[in-house]
């Protein structure tokens, strides 16, 4: 189920936000190995495994992924979008990570929403 969390800002129009559980990163860099929770906004896209967390911001929403992105990382989640009216509803989530420096090009997680 997807929790609407009622955070008002200027017009107080409610965000949504949904967290899943997941496993590995495909291809961890340091420190970034063992299960990763993910926490997905409208406008942000949070990842910690205990160790460590990364927030990204959104980059753009179309018709079928979201992309965000933080310091030379690029986050791309397909079939999940809010640019449109209906809201997204997946039960699982894929995120794949590509690092435009440094190590380990391509990443992929698999996660499942936390009920």
């Amino acid at each position: 189920m997807w929790k609407f969390v009622a955070l008002f800002g200027l017009f107080g129009a409610p965000v949504f936000a949904a967290d899943y559980s997941c496993g590995e990163w495909s291809i961890p860099a340091y420190q970034e190995g063992g299960a990763v929770t993910v926490t997905v906004t409208e406008n942000i896209l949070t990842w910690s495994n205990g160790t460590i967390a990364r927030t990204a911001r959104i980059l753009a929403s179309e018709a079928l992924e979201s992309i965000y992105h933080q310091d030379g990382q690029t986050y791309i989640v397909p079939f999940l979008s809010f640019g449109s009216e209906t809201r997204p509803s997946p039960d699982s989530l894929n995120v794949r990570r590509v690092n435009s420096i440094g190590a380990n090009p391509v990443a992929d997680l698999r996660c499942e929403l936390i009920k």
